[in-house]
């Protein structure tokens, strides 16, 4: 499997959560129909938050939307996935590292380790969060919901971005567990 940057998104300790990245990367392209509104948007709610509703009528940023759907897809194709709670508790970014730091069994790894299917949080930079698909020269490809083309964090559509070095080295890499549930 390749990218469409042309490099191999399988490296030799390639770990199962890289299907969220390739489940991410069928997404690019969705946009919003209008601010923060979409028949896409309101499913990743609806799938993924527990009151979807309410966020999706307070046209909330989706991007941790996006990411939590994209990995509980994984996590259904895969027995050997660890496992996210069923709910998230808040589309805050803020939480969601909070969810990643705590019981999840997540760990931070280095930029430069940083392997498909990773999560990225921007903070402190800006309250943004995507997944990686691949490593490039000086940086991270990322695949982000609720950005655009500029990688603003409020943005209309899905997009895959190249996030520079000096920007990735602030943020953190997160590297989800695999095997059993986690709780």
């Amino acid at each position: 499997m390749s990218s469409p940057y042309g490099h191999s998104l399988i490296q030799p300790d390639w770990v199962p959560w890289s299907i969220a990245a390739s489940i991410a990367a069928k997404y690019v392209g969705q946009r919003e129909q209008t601010r923060n509104r979409s028949p896409f948007i309101l499913r990743l709610w609806r799938e993924t938050w527990a009151d979807g509703g309410e966020y999706y009528e307070g046209r909330e940023p989706w991007c941790a939307a996006f990411v939590c759907w994209c990995l509980k897809q994984s996590i259904a194709t895969s027995v050997r996935l660890g496992a996210l709670p069923s709910r998230c508790l808040s589309p805050s970014v803020r939480i969601m590292r909070e969810m990643l730091a705590g019981n999840s069994g997540a760990r931070i790894v280095p930029w430069r380790d940083a392997m498909p299917g990773d999560v990225i949080t921007f903070l402190p930079a800006f309250s943004h969060v995507g997944i990686v698909e691949e490593k490039c020269l000086g940086g991270l490809i990322t695949i982000e919901g609720n950005t655009n083309g500029a990688g603003s964090r409020e943005g209309d559509g899905v997009y895959r971005k190249q996030r520079a070095a000096e920007l990735v080295a602030r943020c953190d890499v997160w590297r989800l567990p695999v095997g059993p549930a986690c709780k």
